[in-house]
């Protein structure tokens, strides 16, 4: 996001070279990619290098040009402090300056970052789960202005940015614990117009958008601790008049993305179960209905986040997961037929809770950075794949 993401072995995509566990082969060393035979691609998270001390309790963490000198930068939710921190990035992947920004409530947890009042500066938004708010902080030249509280539903945890009335700025739709989605249409300035609640029962903790139906309208997911997820059809307004349908997903489910899995029409969906320590893959059929019952893949102890990302440099997108119990990362090699059939751990620090994948030093290859819940920190991952 800017401003205005040795053995030789002939295996189908990458496998990843650092002290690993490979779940699909009995080999603890350097793999190298065979495929094309011409020109090997080899990947590589390096180990990851001495933690940024950012605050305590972290949350969610997001990435973007965050400052205006076309470096990546991070933002983490610090929850019992009630600030975010900026760690700005240097263009290589290492971050020096820190600055602390208030959000004027307790218990902040979701973070997002976007651009909301048309100055081409990023601007940040954090759920307030101690209240029911959410804070905007609007991006000026020197950092950001105080931030403003916006009304939301009660405990607020998680946000999902995305268009659902087809026009600027960006919206957001929010997971509140008290059984509620609710959806903050954007208006120019910074502004929202009051926000649509959508029941979700089973106290929401994910939440997303994504055009599942291929009509060009952003649809919205919610995911609940209970194992039961909802989608919202949008009417093309930021309305929903449908009743929503219902999934069947792992218990304690901690985070939804979106992507073209497979090689079907439309937008697949993949659900991260905290209790199960499981992705749950549901299939879209092209008409934005979705296949039963979901795949499911085992990940690493308490996954708390998770992202959509092609780290493996192939053209298909992967599965990358933070393991609170664990101190890991799970990466789900996507394949071509939307399958995800190779599993790697890596080290990440001490309880991952927070994930976001940037181009964090300039190589066009995406990173990765945790937010480190427990430990205060924040732990980065530069990816050494070759395309």
């Amino acid at each position: 996001m800017g401003r205005a993401a040795l053995f030789v072995v002939a295996l189908t995509g990458c496998d990843w070279v650092i002290g690993l566990e490979t779940r699909d082969a009995e080999i603890d060393a350097p793999i190298i990619d065979a495929a094309p035979p011409d020109v090997p691609r080899v990947c590589s998270f390096g180990s990851p290098g001495v933690p940024s001390s950012v605050g305590s309790t972290l949350a969610s963490i997001t990435a973007g040009d965050l400052v205006g000198d076309a470096a990546i930068d991070l933002a983490v939710v610090n929850t019992t402090q009630a600030t975010i921190t900026v760690l700005e990035g240097n263009g290589d992947g290492t971050f020096t300056l820190k600055h602390d920004f208030g959000t004027g409530s307790a218990g902040t947890k979701g973070i997002a970052a976007l651009e909301l009042n048309g100055d081409n500066d990023l601007d940040l938004v954090a759920a307030n789960s101690s209240s029911t708010t959410l804070s905007v902080l609007l991006g000026i030249a020197t950092g950001f202005q105080s931030a403003t509280l916006v009304g939301a539903g009660t405990s607020p945890s998680a946000i999902a940015v995305g268009d659902l009335d087809s026009t600027a700025p960006l919206d957001l739709a929010v997971a509140n614990e008290n059984n509620l989605i609710t959806v903050h249409i954007a208006m120019t300035g910074g502004a929202f117009n009051s926000f649509t609640m959508l029941s979700t029962p089973g106290t929401p903790r994910a939440v997303a958008i994504a055009d599942v139906d291929g009509d060009g309208d952003g649809d919205v997911i919610g995911a609940s601790l209970d194992g039961t997820a909802r989608l919202f059809i949008n009417n093309g307004s930021g309305t929903f008049g449908l009743p929503p349908a219902v999934l069947t997903v792992g218990a304690n489910t901690r985070a939804v993305v979106a992507g073209a899995f497979g090689p079907e029409p439309g937008l697949d969906l993949a659900f991260v179960s905290q209790y199960l320590a499981e992705v749950h893959v549901f299939a879209n059929t092209g008409t934005g209905g979705f296949s039963m019952p979901a795949d499911k893949y085992k990940v690493g102890s308490a996954p708390l986040a998770m992202v959509a990302v092609d780290v493996t440099m192939d053209g298909i997108p992967d599965l990358v997961t933070a393991n609170a119990g664990g101190g890991t990362l799970t990466i789900l090699e996507g394949a071509a037929d939307g399958s995800f059939p190779k599993r790697t751990d890596i080290p990440a620090g001490n309880t991952p809770s927070g994930l976001v994948s940037a181009d964090l030093n300039g190589d066009g290859i995406p990173d990765l950075a945790v937010a480190n819940g427990v430990a205060g920190t924040v732990t980065v991952l530069l990816n050494g794949c070759t395309p």
